[in-house]
Protein backbone atom coordinates (compact mmCIF):
# COMPACT_ATOMS: atom_id res chain seq x y z
CA UNK A 1 0.00 0.00 0.00
CA UNK A 2 1.69 3.25 -1.05
CA UNK A 3 2.19 6.07 1.43
CA UNK A 4 -0.47 8.40 -0.13
CA UNK A 5 -3.04 5.74 0.70
CA UNK A 6 -2.13 5.92 4.39
CA UNK A 7 -2.84 9.66 4.23
CA UNK A 8 -6.08 9.31 2.27
CA UNK A 9 -7.64 6.66 4.52
CA UNK A 10 -8.01 8.85 7.65
CA UNK A 11 -8.95 11.83 5.47
CA UNK A 12 -11.89 10.00 3.87
CA UNK A 13 -12.84 8.07 7.01
CA UNK A 14 -13.27 11.33 8.95
CA UNK A 15 -15.97 12.57 6.57
CA UNK A 16 -19.43 12.54 8.11
CA UNK A 17 -21.51 9.59 6.94
CA UNK A 18 -18.59 7.35 5.92
CA UNK A 19 -18.70 3.94 7.60
CA UNK A 20 -15.57 2.31 6.20
CA UNK A 21 -12.99 2.58 3.43
CA UNK A 22 -11.81 -0.67 1.85
CA UNK A 23 -8.56 -0.57 -0.09
CA UNK A 24 -7.73 -2.99 -2.91
CA UNK A 25 -4.45 -3.17 -4.76
CA UNK A 26 -1.08 -1.62 -4.10
CA UNK A 27 2.04 -3.26 -2.70
CA UNK A 28 1.57 -3.79 1.03
CA UNK A 29 4.96 -4.07 2.78
CA UNK A 30 5.79 -6.92 5.12
CA UNK A 31 8.80 -8.67 6.64
CA UNK A 32 9.41 -12.16 5.29
CA UNK A 33 11.00 -14.87 7.43
CA UNK A 34 12.47 -17.75 5.40
CA UNK A 35 13.31 -20.62 7.77
CA UNK A 36 16.01 -23.19 7.00
CA UNK A 37 14.45 -26.53 8.01
CA UNK A 38 17.81 -28.29 8.34
CA UNK A 39 19.28 -25.71 10.72
CA UNK A 40 16.00 -25.63 12.65
CA UNK A 41 16.01 -29.42 13.09
CA UNK A 42 19.68 -29.45 14.09
CA UNK A 43 18.89 -27.15 17.01
CA UNK A 44 15.87 -29.18 18.06
CA UNK A 45 13.34 -26.46 17.22
CA UNK A 46 10.13 -26.44 15.20
CA UNK A 47 8.23 -23.92 13.12
CA UNK A 48 5.75 -23.57 15.97
CA UNK A 49 8.61 -22.44 18.24
CA UNK A 50 9.52 -19.75 15.72
CA UNK A 51 5.91 -18.60 15.43
CA UNK A 52 5.46 -18.48 19.20
CA UNK A 53 8.66 -16.48 19.71
CA UNK A 54 7.75 -13.91 17.07
CA UNK A 55 4.21 -13.53 18.44
CA UNK A 56 5.43 -13.08 22.01
CA UNK A 57 8.07 -10.52 21.05
CA UNK A 58 5.84 -8.34 18.83
CA UNK A 59 3.07 -7.14 21.18
CA UNK A 60 1.60 -4.03 22.76
CA UNK A 61 -0.01 -4.67 26.14
CA UNK A 62 -1.12 -2.79 29.22
CA UNK A 63 1.14 -3.50 32.20
CA UNK A 64 -0.40 -1.29 34.87
CA UNK A 65 -1.69 2.10 35.97
CA UNK A 66 0.04 5.08 37.51
CA UNK A 67 -1.87 7.69 39.51
CA UNK A 68 -0.33 11.13 39.89
CA UNK A 69 -2.35 13.85 41.57
CA UNK A 70 -5.69 14.02 39.72
CA UNK A 71 -4.57 12.04 36.67
CA UNK A 72 -4.54 8.31 35.98
CA UNK A 73 -1.99 7.07 33.45
CA UNK A 74 -2.19 3.75 31.64
CA UNK A 75 1.20 2.07 31.29
CA UNK A 76 1.82 0.26 28.03
CA UNK A 77 4.61 -2.09 27.06
CA UNK A 78 5.47 -1.71 23.38
CA UNK A 79 7.79 -4.45 22.11
CA UNK A 80 6.79 -4.24 18.47
CA UNK A 81 9.51 -4.80 15.92
CA UNK A 82 11.14 -1.61 14.70
CA UNK A 83 13.01 -3.10 11.76
CA UNK A 84 14.87 -6.03 10.28
CA UNK A 85 17.55 -6.18 12.98
CA UNK A 86 14.97 -6.39 15.75
CA UNK A 87 13.35 -9.36 14.04
CA UNK A 88 16.67 -11.09 13.38
CA UNK A 89 17.64 -10.88 17.07
CA UNK A 90 14.41 -12.42 18.32
CA UNK A 91 15.34 -15.03 20.93
CA UNK A 92 14.04 -18.50 20.17
CA UNK A 93 15.68 -20.34 23.09
CA UNK A 94 18.08 -19.76 25.94
CA UNK A 95 20.01 -22.38 27.90
CA UNK A 96 23.36 -23.70 28.94
CA UNK A 97 24.38 -24.04 25.32
CA UNK A 98 23.79 -20.35 24.71
CA UNK A 99 21.14 -18.18 23.05
CA UNK A 100 19.48 -19.17 19.79
CA UNK A 101 18.22 -16.21 17.77
CA UNK A 102 16.04 -16.15 14.69
CA UNK A 103 19.01 -15.12 12.59
CA UNK A 104 20.61 -18.49 13.36
CA UNK A 105 17.88 -20.49 11.62
CA UNK A 106 16.21 -18.10 9.17
CA UNK A 107 16.74 -15.27 6.73
CA UNK A 108 14.71 -12.09 7.34
CA UNK A 109 14.10 -9.70 4.44
CA UNK A 110 11.80 -6.86 3.44
CA UNK A 111 9.09 -7.96 0.99
CA UNK A 112 5.49 -7.34 0.02
CA UNK A 113 2.32 -9.30 0.72
CA UNK A 114 1.59 -11.84 -2.07
CA UNK A 115 -1.05 -10.43 -4.38
CA UNK A 116 -3.75 -12.71 -5.76
CA UNK A 117 -5.70 -9.80 -7.12
CA UNK A 118 -4.48 -6.97 -9.33
CA UNK A 119 -5.99 -3.55 -9.99
CA UNK A 120 -5.10 -1.53 -13.05
CA UNK A 121 -6.41 1.66 -14.63
CA UNK A 122 -5.49 2.55 -18.20
CA UNK A 123 -3.08 -0.39 -18.17
CA UNK A 124 -1.12 0.90 -15.16
CA UNK A 125 -1.04 -0.37 -11.55
CA UNK A 126 -3.73 1.26 -9.42
CA UNK A 127 -5.09 1.29 -5.89
CA UNK A 128 -8.88 1.08 -5.57
CA UNK A 129 -10.59 2.63 -2.53
CA UNK A 130 -14.21 1.59 -1.93
CA UNK A 131 -16.09 4.00 0.33
CA UNK A 132 -19.06 2.60 2.29
CA UNK A 133 -21.61 4.93 3.84
CA UNK A 134 -23.29 4.60 7.20
CA UNK A 135 -26.90 3.48 7.52
CA UNK A 136 -29.04 6.52 6.75
CA UNK A 137 -26.12 8.48 5.34
CA UNK A 138 -26.59 11.07 2.61
CA UNK A 139 -24.87 9.66 -0.48
CA UNK A 140 -24.88 12.96 -2.37
CA UNK A 141 -23.44 14.90 0.59
CA UNK A 142 -20.77 12.24 1.19
CA UNK A 143 -19.74 12.32 -2.47
CA UNK A 144 -19.57 16.11 -2.43
CA UNK A 145 -17.42 16.15 0.73
CA UNK A 146 -15.09 13.45 -0.61
CA UNK A 147 -14.64 15.33 -3.89
CA UNK A 148 -13.76 18.51 -1.99
CA UNK A 149 -11.33 16.64 0.29
CA UNK A 150 -9.57 14.97 -2.65
CA UNK A 151 -9.32 18.27 -4.51
CA UNK A 152 -7.54 19.81 -1.52
CA UNK A 153 -5.27 16.75 -1.21
CA UNK A 154 -4.08 16.67 -4.84
CA UNK A 155 -1.29 19.17 -4.22
CA UNK A 156 0.26 16.78 -1.68
CA UNK A 157 0.46 13.85 -4.10
CA UNK A 158 3.73 12.73 -5.69
CA UNK A 159 4.20 13.71 -9.31
CA UNK A 160 3.54 10.17 -10.59
CA UNK A 161 0.31 9.59 -8.63
CA UNK A 162 -3.12 10.52 -9.97
CA UNK A 163 -6.58 10.29 -8.38
CA UNK A 164 -9.51 9.39 -10.62
CA UNK A 165 -13.12 8.62 -9.84
CA UNK A 166 -14.05 5.05 -10.76
CA UNK A 167 -17.73 4.95 -9.79
CA UNK A 168 -19.92 7.50 -8.03
CA UNK A 169 -23.35 6.32 -6.92
CA UNK A 170 -24.47 9.88 -6.21
CA UNK A 171 -24.54 10.56 -9.95
CA UNK A 172 -27.27 7.96 -10.41
CA UNK A 173 -29.20 9.34 -7.43
CA UNK A 174 -28.94 12.94 -8.61
CA UNK A 175 -29.92 12.05 -12.16
CA UNK A 176 -32.86 9.93 -10.99
CA UNK A 177 -34.12 12.62 -8.62
CA UNK A 178 -33.69 15.23 -11.34
CA UNK A 179 -35.68 13.17 -13.82
CA UNK A 180 -38.52 12.72 -11.32
CA UNK A 181 -38.45 16.46 -10.57
CA UNK A 182 -38.68 17.23 -14.28
CA UNK A 183 -41.53 14.74 -14.59
CA UNK A 184 -43.42 16.57 -11.83
CA UNK A 185 -42.98 19.91 -13.59
CA UNK A 186 -44.05 18.50 -16.95
CA UNK A 187 -47.00 16.73 -15.33
CA UNK A 188 -48.24 19.96 -13.77
CA UNK A 189 -47.86 21.80 -17.09
CA UNK A 190 -49.69 19.08 -19.03
CA UNK A 191 -52.46 18.90 -16.44
CA UNK A 192 -52.88 22.68 -16.56
CA UNK A 193 -53.11 22.57 -20.35
CA UNK A 194 -55.73 19.82 -20.24
CA UNK A 195 -57.74 21.78 -17.69
CA UNK A 196 -57.74 24.85 -19.89
CA UNK A 197 -58.86 22.79 -22.90
CA UNK A 198 -61.82 21.32 -21.03
CA UNK A 199 -62.73 24.23 -18.75
CA UNK A 200 -62.11 26.93 -21.37
CA UNK A 201 -61.62 29.47 -18.59
CA UNK A 202 -58.20 30.85 -17.77
CA UNK A 203 -59.25 31.94 -14.26
CA UNK A 204 -60.25 28.42 -13.23
CA UNK A 205 -57.05 27.11 -14.77
CA UNK A 206 -55.03 29.75 -12.89
CA UNK A 207 -56.57 28.72 -9.57
CA UNK A 208 -55.63 25.08 -10.19
CA UNK A 209 -52.14 26.12 -11.30
CA UNK A 210 -51.68 28.08 -8.05
CA UNK A 211 -52.95 25.38 -5.71
CA UNK A 212 -50.86 22.46 -7.02
CA UNK A 213 -47.41 24.11 -6.48
CA UNK A 214 -48.61 25.42 -3.11
CA UNK A 215 -49.55 21.90 -1.99
CA UNK A 216 -46.21 20.50 -3.19
CA UNK A 217 -44.34 23.30 -1.41
CA UNK A 218 -46.21 22.59 1.84
CA UNK A 219 -45.43 18.89 1.41
CA UNK A 220 -41.73 19.73 1.03
CA UNK A 221 -41.87 21.74 4.25
CA UNK A 222 -43.46 18.79 6.04
CA UNK A 223 -40.76 16.44 4.70
CA UNK A 224 -38.13 18.77 6.14
CA UNK A 225 -39.91 18.78 9.50
CA UNK A 226 -39.98 14.97 9.50
CA UNK A 227 -36.26 14.77 8.70
CA UNK A 228 -36.82 13.27 5.26
CA UNK A 229 -34.99 14.17 2.07
CA UNK A 230 -35.73 14.51 -1.62
CA UNK A 231 -35.12 11.09 -3.12
CA UNK A 232 -36.63 8.84 -5.74
CA UNK A 233 -39.40 7.62 -3.43
CA UNK A 234 -40.44 10.98 -1.97
CA UNK A 235 -40.32 12.71 -5.34
CA UNK A 236 -42.16 9.77 -6.88
CA UNK A 237 -44.84 10.12 -4.22
CA UNK A 238 -45.23 13.81 -5.01
CA UNK A 239 -45.42 13.05 -8.73
CA UNK A 240 -48.10 10.41 -8.17
CA UNK A 241 -50.06 12.78 -5.92
CA UNK A 242 -50.28 15.55 -8.52
CA UNK A 243 -53.23 13.93 -10.28
CA UNK A 244 -55.13 13.43 -7.01
CA UNK A 245 -54.41 17.02 -5.97
CA UNK A 246 -55.83 18.32 -9.24
CA UNK A 247 -58.85 16.05 -8.76
CA UNK A 248 -59.58 17.70 -5.38
CA UNK A 249 -59.23 21.12 -6.96
CA UNK A 250 -61.50 20.33 -9.90
CA UNK A 251 -64.36 18.78 -7.93
CA UNK A 252 -64.41 21.67 -5.46
CA UNK A 253 -64.18 24.32 -8.19
CA UNK A 254 -66.90 22.63 -10.21
CA UNK A 255 -69.21 22.62 -7.19
CA UNK A 256 -68.47 26.25 -6.36
CA UNK A 257 -69.08 27.38 -9.94
CA UNK A 258 -72.29 25.37 -10.24
CA UNK A 259 -73.74 26.80 -7.02
CA UNK A 260 -72.71 30.30 -8.11
CA UNK A 261 -74.56 29.82 -11.40
CA UNK A 262 -77.67 28.56 -9.58
CA UNK A 263 -77.82 30.99 -6.65
CA UNK A 264 -75.83 33.96 -7.87
CA UNK A 265 -72.16 34.73 -7.36
CA UNK A 266 -71.16 36.05 -3.96
CA UNK A 267 -69.14 35.38 -0.84
CA UNK A 268 -72.04 33.84 1.05
CA UNK A 269 -72.88 31.56 -1.86
CA UNK A 270 -69.29 30.32 -2.10
CA UNK A 271 -68.99 29.73 1.65
CA UNK A 272 -72.30 27.89 1.72
CA UNK A 273 -71.22 25.75 -1.24
CA UNK A 274 -67.90 24.97 0.50
CA UNK A 275 -69.71 23.89 3.68
CA UNK A 276 -72.09 21.82 1.61
CA UNK A 277 -69.22 19.97 -0.08
CA UNK A 278 -67.14 19.45 3.08
CA UNK A 279 -68.48 16.00 3.93
CA UNK A 280 -68.10 14.46 0.43
CA UNK A 281 -64.62 15.96 0.05
CA UNK A 282 -63.52 14.77 3.50
CA UNK A 283 -64.88 11.28 2.87
CA UNK A 284 -63.15 11.02 -0.50
CA UNK A 285 -59.82 12.28 0.86
CA UNK A 286 -59.97 10.02 3.93
CA UNK A 287 -60.73 6.95 1.83
CA UNK A 288 -57.72 7.73 -0.37
CA UNK A 289 -55.30 8.55 2.45
CA UNK A 290 -56.24 5.50 4.52
CA UNK A 291 -54.87 3.27 1.77
CA UNK A 292 -51.31 4.45 2.51
CA UNK A 293 -51.48 3.90 6.28
CA UNK A 294 -50.46 0.19 6.20
CA UNK A 295 -47.59 0.99 3.84
CA UNK A 296 -46.25 3.60 6.26
CA UNK A 297 -45.71 0.93 8.94
CA UNK A 298 -43.88 -1.61 6.81
CA UNK A 299 -40.47 -2.71 8.04
CA UNK A 300 -37.34 -4.14 6.49
CA UNK A 301 -36.24 -3.48 2.94
CA UNK A 302 -39.84 -3.16 1.73
CA UNK A 303 -40.55 -0.50 4.33
CA UNK A 304 -37.43 1.41 3.31
CA UNK A 305 -38.95 1.84 -0.15
CA UNK A 306 -42.67 2.24 0.52
CA UNK A 307 -42.59 4.14 3.81
CA UNK A 308 -41.22 7.31 2.22
CA UNK A 309 -43.58 6.95 -0.76
CA UNK A 310 -46.69 6.41 1.36
CA UNK A 311 -45.87 9.19 3.83
CA UNK A 312 -45.27 11.65 1.01
CA UNK A 313 -48.46 10.78 -0.84
CA UNK A 314 -50.53 10.74 2.36
CA UNK A 315 -49.15 14.11 3.45
CA UNK A 316 -49.77 15.60 0.01
CA UNK A 317 -53.40 14.44 0.01
CA UNK A 318 -54.08 15.72 3.52
CA UNK A 319 -52.62 19.10 2.63
CA UNK A 320 -54.56 19.04 -0.64
CA UNK A 321 -57.81 18.54 1.29
CA UNK A 322 -57.19 21.59 3.46
CA UNK A 323 -56.24 23.71 0.47
CA UNK A 324 -59.36 22.61 -1.42
CA UNK A 325 -61.55 23.11 1.63
CA UNK A 326 -60.17 26.43 2.90
CA UNK A 327 -58.11 28.13 0.19
CA UNK A 328 -60.17 27.43 -2.93
CA UNK A 329 -63.32 29.28 -1.78
CA UNK A 330 -61.19 32.34 -0.98
CA UNK A 331 -59.41 32.20 -4.35
CA UNK A 332 -62.72 31.72 -6.15
CA UNK A 333 -64.20 34.70 -4.31
CA UNK A 334 -61.32 36.97 -5.35
CA UNK A 335 -60.65 35.71 -8.89
CA UNK A 336 -64.03 34.56 -10.20
CA UNK A 337 -66.97 36.74 -11.11
CA UNK A 338 -70.57 36.38 -12.20
CA UNK A 339 -69.50 35.95 -15.84
CA UNK A 340 -67.25 33.02 -14.94
CA UNK A 341 -70.13 31.27 -13.20
CA UNK A 342 -72.36 31.80 -16.23
CA UNK A 343 -69.83 30.45 -18.75
CA UNK A 344 -70.82 27.12 -20.23
CA UNK A 345 -67.80 24.87 -19.84
CA UNK A 346 -66.92 22.32 -22.47
CA UNK A 347 -67.44 22.21 -26.23
CA UNK A 348 -68.99 20.04 -28.88
CA UNK A 349 -66.78 17.09 -28.01
CA UNK A 350 -67.76 17.30 -24.35
CA UNK A 351 -71.45 17.55 -25.14
CA UNK A 352 -71.22 14.60 -27.56
CA UNK A 353 -69.43 12.50 -24.93
CA UNK A 354 -72.04 13.38 -22.33
CA UNK A 355 -74.89 12.48 -24.69
CA UNK A 356 -73.28 9.14 -25.53
CA UNK A 357 -72.66 8.40 -21.87
CA UNK A 358 -76.29 9.21 -21.06
CA UNK A 359 -77.61 6.82 -23.70
CA UNK A 360 -75.23 4.05 -22.61
CA UNK A 361 -76.22 4.33 -18.97
CA UNK A 362 -79.91 4.30 -19.82
CA UNK A 363 -79.47 0.99 -21.66
CA UNK A 364 -77.35 -0.56 -18.92
CA UNK A 365 -79.75 0.49 -16.19
CA UNK A 366 -82.61 -0.99 -18.18
CA UNK A 367 -80.73 -4.29 -18.61
CA UNK A 368 -78.18 -4.79 -15.77
CA UNK A 369 -77.31 -8.26 -17.08
CA UNK A 370 -75.48 -6.66 -20.01
CA UNK A 371 -73.06 -5.05 -17.56
CA UNK A 372 -72.24 -8.42 -15.98
CA UNK A 373 -71.66 -9.97 -19.40
CA UNK A 374 -69.13 -7.24 -20.15
CA UNK A 375 -67.40 -7.51 -16.75
CA UNK A 376 -66.93 -11.29 -16.71
CA UNK A 377 -64.37 -11.37 -19.58
CA UNK A 378 -62.44 -8.56 -17.93
CA UNK A 379 -62.43 -10.43 -14.63
CA UNK A 380 -61.23 -13.60 -16.36
CA UNK A 381 -58.45 -11.74 -18.16
CA UNK A 382 -57.39 -10.05 -14.95
CA UNK A 383 -57.21 -13.37 -13.11
CA UNK A 384 -55.20 -14.94 -15.92
CA UNK A 385 -52.80 -11.99 -15.99
CA UNK A 386 -52.32 -12.12 -12.22
CA UNK A 387 -50.89 -15.63 -12.41
CA UNK A 388 -48.89 -14.98 -15.60
CA UNK A 389 -47.13 -11.74 -14.70
CA UNK A 390 -43.62 -12.58 -13.38
CA UNK A 391 -42.52 -11.41 -9.94
CA UNK A 392 -39.28 -9.79 -8.84
CA UNK A 393 -37.80 -7.63 -6.11
CA UNK A 394 -36.65 -4.69 -8.23
CA UNK A 395 -37.32 -3.71 -11.84
CA UNK A 396 -34.47 -3.83 -14.31
CA UNK A 397 -32.34 -0.69 -14.06
CA UNK A 398 -29.45 0.67 -16.10
CA UNK A 399 -26.76 2.50 -14.16
CA UNK A 400 -24.69 3.50 -17.19
CA UNK A 401 -22.13 0.72 -16.83
CA UNK A 402 -21.42 -2.94 -17.43
CA UNK A 403 -19.12 -5.70 -16.23
CA UNK A 404 -16.95 -7.93 -18.41
CA UNK A 405 -16.12 -11.35 -16.92
CA UNK A 406 -13.14 -13.39 -18.18
CA UNK A 407 -12.85 -17.03 -17.14
CA UNK A 408 -9.55 -18.87 -17.53
CA UNK A 409 -8.20 -22.30 -16.77
CA UNK A 410 -6.77 -22.92 -13.26
CA UNK A 411 -3.18 -21.71 -13.06
CA UNK A 412 -3.46 -19.64 -16.25
CA UNK A 413 -3.83 -16.31 -14.46
CA UNK A 414 -0.21 -15.13 -14.32
CA UNK A 415 0.69 -15.87 -17.90
CA UNK A 416 -2.23 -14.04 -19.44
CA UNK A 417 -3.22 -11.49 -16.83
CA UNK A 418 -2.81 -8.64 -19.32
CA UNK A 419 -5.56 -9.84 -21.65
CA UNK A 420 -8.37 -8.10 -19.71
CA UNK A 421 -6.30 -4.91 -19.72
CA UNK A 422 -6.06 -4.96 -23.51
CA UNK A 423 -9.75 -5.74 -23.86
CA UNK A 424 -10.70 -3.02 -21.39
CA UNK A 425 -8.47 -0.42 -23.05
CA UNK A 426 -9.85 -1.29 -26.50
CA UNK A 427 -13.45 -1.04 -25.35
CA UNK A 428 -12.77 2.14 -23.39
CA UNK A 429 -11.22 3.71 -26.46
CA UNK A 430 -14.29 2.92 -28.52
CA UNK A 431 -16.51 4.63 -25.95
CA UNK A 432 -14.25 7.56 -25.11
CA UNK A 433 -16.11 10.64 -23.97
CA UNK A 434 -19.36 8.82 -23.15
CA UNK A 435 -18.84 8.47 -19.40
CA UNK A 436 -18.71 4.70 -19.82
CA UNK A 437 -17.92 2.55 -16.80
CA UNK A 438 -15.95 -0.60 -17.50
CA UNK A 439 -15.11 -3.30 -14.99
CA UNK A 440 -13.23 -6.33 -16.27
CA UNK A 441 -12.87 -9.40 -14.07
CA UNK A 442 -10.57 -12.36 -14.77
CA UNK A 443 -11.63 -15.41 -12.83
CA UNK A 444 -9.30 -18.34 -12.27
CA UNK A 445 -8.66 -20.87 -9.51
CA UNK A 446 -9.02 -18.74 -6.33
CA UNK A 447 -7.69 -15.72 -8.22
CA UNK A 448 -9.39 -12.73 -9.73
CA UNK A 449 -8.30 -9.86 -11.93
CA UNK A 450 -10.30 -6.70 -11.41
CA UNK A 451 -10.02 -3.64 -13.55
CA UNK A 452 -12.05 -0.44 -13.27
CA UNK A 453 -11.90 2.50 -15.60
CA UNK A 454 -14.12 5.46 -16.20
CA UNK A 455 -13.99 7.01 -19.63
Amino acid sequence: MPSPTYQLLPLISSIQGVRAVQVQGGAQPEYRVSVDPARLAALGLSLQDVENALSAANVVQAVGRLQREDRLYLLLSDTRFSGLDAIRHTVLRTGSDGVVELDDVATVSAATVPRWQTETADGKPAVLANVYQQLGGNTVAISRDITAALAAFRDKLPADVRIHQWYDQSGLITASAGSVRDAIILGVLFATTVLFVFLRNWKLTLIAALVVPAVLAATSLLLYALGMSFNIMTLGGMAAAVGLIIDDVIVMLEHLVRRSAQRGHGTRTLLAAAREFTQPLAGSSTATVIIFVPLAFLGGVTGAFFKALSLTMGASLVISFFFAWLALPLLADHLLGARDAAIEHGGRLTHAAQAGYRRLMQRLLARPALLLIGLLPLLALGTWGYFKVPTGFMPEMREGGFVLDYRTRPGDFTARERSPDRAGRTHSGQHAGRGCLVAAHRRAARRRHHRGQRG
